[in-house]
């Protein structure tokens, strides 16, 4: 079992295109194909699936992405460790949820950017479901989150800001007037939330339910930005972070709703595992996060 090999697997397992790894990697298709099929004789087990044209990992193949993850993590550790003590340089994996790549991830690229240009970074936006495994990998350096405050044993999580939360509707719609509001006042409303799952609509569906409260009809999104241009659309009522409504708030084209008994706020924090080895690079990103006012 060579690197070279598991680096070929990663890629194939990511993009699940012989041709496409092929390309990418500089190789002959058929150097593909050998590779792969020598690592599942060594395994004894089949690591991909080929359905006519399409190809699909198999179980094995996922558990063993898992190992080939940490290896190549591992590989590229070592190298790093042995680069001067100076460089800022190679790549930087993070993990951020849509809102925070749209609203607060840019500005500290910017400034990253400025600071190091020669530093690669990728971004990824799986389902947070995974996350905490991925950084446990290697996968990602560095994952943000939108969430309530987090405690994990073997994490570091540094709190960056406080983010509140709200209920954000057009100035025209019914509701404008009416006051302040409990949150059995909108049942019957329109809402617009964010995507199962999300933590601040699970907050605030567990506080319905505390109360004994059935939310109305909603709307989801995976996108802040589209629950916010369908609130100015008139479509319903945006529960989001205030950041996500701010410049809307700002020309008018929303209003915050004064709701009681609801999740006030959730925290942006960023976390990474505290026994990974911070080169050079990751101690850089770390120091312009830290030093970015929000």
């Amino acid at each position: 079992m060579e690197l070279r090999q598991l680096a070929t697997f990663k890629h194939l397992a990511e993009t699940l295109s012989f041709s496409g790894t092929a390309q990418a990697l500089s190789y002959a298709q058929s150097t593909v194909s050998a590779q792969i099929r020598s690592l599942e004789d060594e395994l004894a087990v089949s690591l991909f699936e080929r359905l006519g044209k399409r190809v699909a990992l198999t179980a094995e193949g996922h558990k063993f992405l898992t190992y080939v993850e940490q290896l190549l993590s591992l590989e590229a550790e070592a190298k790093q460790a042995f680069e001067p003590q100076d460089t800022v340089s190679g790549r930087l994996s993070l993990y951020a949820p849509s809102t925070l790549c749209v609203q607060r991830l840019p500005k500290i690229l910017q400034r990253f950017r400025e600071l190091y240009p020669d530093v690669q970074v990728s971004i990824d936006t799986l389902h947070p479901d995974h996350v905490y495994e991925a950084v446990r990998s290697g996968k990602f350096d560095f994952a943000f989150r939108l969430a309530p405050p987090i405690q994990i044993s073997d994490m570091v999580v540094e709190h960056l800001v406080t983010e509140p939360l709200g209920f954000y509707v057009h100035p025209n719609h019914p509701v404008v007037n009416a006051g302040t509001f409990q949150l059995e006042d909108l049942r019957k409303e329109a809402l617009i939330l964010s995507e199962p799952g999300c933590y601040y609509r699970v907050a605030l569906e567990k506080d319905a339910e505390r109360q004994g409260i059935q939310l109305g009809d909603s709307m989801a999104f995976e996108n802040t930005e589209a629950m916010k241009q369908c609130a100015i659309a008139g479509l319903g009522i945006a529960f989001m972070p205030e950041v996500v409504a701010a410049a809307a708030l700002a020309e008018g084209t929303l209003v915050q709703l004064d709701v009681r008994g609801v999740p006030q706020e959730m925290h942006t924090q960023l976390m990474y595992h505290k026994d990974k080895w911070l080169s050079p690079t990751m101690l850089a990103f770390l120091e312009v996060v830290k030093g970015t006012v929000f």
